[in-house]
């Protein structure tokens, strides 16, 4: 990740300073795959599990081998790398219209639906013929790509009430209407299995504010400064140590605001601060070419890893090669094609669709 450009660019003015009009016109920010394929390995590794044992790490019986211990199990969390998911939706989501740019809503919509729901529907499928068990889609992965389905769905409105108010009046009402909703459901807590699910199908009303914070970012993220090296790696260090602070508060779960879904909103905050600094940082370090790559089929690692049998809770490295192996067989066979009707459909629409959203 730390390999130069030829000459980095200048970033300057304050934190919350328009990104450049000429940065703005690409549709592509460096390192942001990168980024999705740590948070699904991070997923990965979350549901599988790498709890140490004493063969690998230390003795669980040593204070050492304790606090090395607290740092895996609590440095794994899938429900954190689901809200830098969130966050970077939004950025991806917005960014081609930060420059007041027409949105064809057919086309949007084409785009959008046609790249997520074929590979979320043959993944459906084939999860009901693993397990012979037809879950909710809730109560497995889909949980986001159901958050994100919804998020799409409603981003020409929220484009709308952007341009006739501002990205802070909208994520205020967001958040407004998911504090409103948690409290709602406060009465029935003690039920509830302490996970960032727990309001079920209203779980995309939580979620909407940390994506909103992406779109956001899409406006204002040249105005972050570009770190020294040893300062980024602090900065990631930092959203480490903030999420593993989450994961121990959730095991605390003395007062209802130590709920994940109040948490997790609150770490989107982190999140939004953390990837402005990494934007900033991949315009002057080109990432690692193999980690953009891997990055391009994160979406059906997140995907196909729940179909890999879980083995055991210590660390064995099979199914974690398996993951990978099909989830890059998926991408090829099911998620590359469903991009590239997508993007048919949508340069189609683009030209016919009459329905148009300044």
């Amino acid at each position: 990740m730390l390999r130069r450009h030829a000459k980095p660019q200048s970033v300057t003015g304050p934190l919350l300073a328009p990104t450049a009009s000429s940065n703005r016109s690409s549709r592509h920010l460096a390192g942001l795959d990168s980024i999705r394929f740590v948070a699904a390995l991070v997923v990965v590794f979350s549901h599988y599990g790498l709890e140490p044992n004493n063969a690998l790490w230390v003795p669980n019986s040593t204070h050492l081998g304790r606090i090395v211990g607290l740092f895996v199990m609590h440095s794994l969390s899938g429900a954190a790398a689901v809200i830098v998911f969130f966050v970077v939706s939004g950025l991806c989501i917005h960014l081609p219209y930060v420059e007041g740019q027409t949105l064809s809503i057919g086309s949007f919509y084409a785009r959008r639906i046609l790249r997520i729901v074929p590979p979320a529907l043959v993944f459906y499928i084939l999860l009901g013929r693993t397990t012979s068990i037809w879950y909710n889609p809730q109560q497995t992965v889909l949980w986001s790509i159901l958050c994100e389905f919804v998020y799409y769905l409603i981003f020409p409105a929220l484009l709308y009430l952007r341009r006739r108010t501002n990205w802070i009046v909208v994520l205020l009402g967001a958040t407004a209407c998911a504090l409103a909703l948690f409290i709602h459901h406060q009465r029935t807590a003690a039920q509830w299995p302490n996970s960032y699910t727990d309001l079920g199908w209203s779980t995309w009303v939580i979620g909407l504010p940390c994506w909103l914070l992406g779109c956001i970012l899409a406006e204002h993220y040249a105005g972050f400064p570009t770190l020294s090296v040893p300062m980024v790696w602090i900065a990631r260090l930092g959203i480490l140590a903030f999420s593993i602070a989450i994961d121990i508060a959730k095991y605390s779960y003395a007062y209802d605001w130590t709920h994940p879904c109040v948490l997790l909103d609150l770490f989107s905050v982190g999140v939004f601060a953390w990837l402005g600094l990494e934007i900033a940082h991949f315009q002057r370090y080109k990432p690692w070419p193999w980690l953009e790559w891997a990055g391009s089929w994160s979406f059906s690692l997140y995907l196909v890893h729940t179909l890999i049998p879980h083995w055991a809770v210590v660390p064995h490295w099979l199914p974690y090669v398996e993951a990978l192996l099909a989830s890059y067989a998926f991408y090829r066979l099911i998620e590359r094609p469903s991009h590239r009707l997508a993007t048919r459909a949508g340069r189609s629409l683009l030209t016919h669709t009459a329905h148009m959203l300044a």
